[in-house]
């Protein structure tokens, strides 16, 4: 995920962080599925960091 990032980045394809989250939750692995359901019923967007948080808190529960 990072190296498609740096890589657009390189050629001027900026990613924005909604764009960004979105990408990382696509791809998390099934145990956070309820991570993703709890960000799809929300109209708030998150940030990478409080995704990050979350993420480290659900698979520390």
């Amino acid at each position: 995920m990072t190296d498609a990032i740096v890589k657009l980045n390189s050629i001027g394809v900026s990613i924005g962080e909604k764009q960004l989250v979105f990408m990382i939750l696509l791809v998390l692995p099934n145990m956070f599925s309820q991570l993703k359901v709890s960000y799809n019923t929300q109209d708030k967007s998150w940030i990478v960091d409080k995704l990050i948080a979350l993420c480290v808190q659900e698979k520390n529960c």
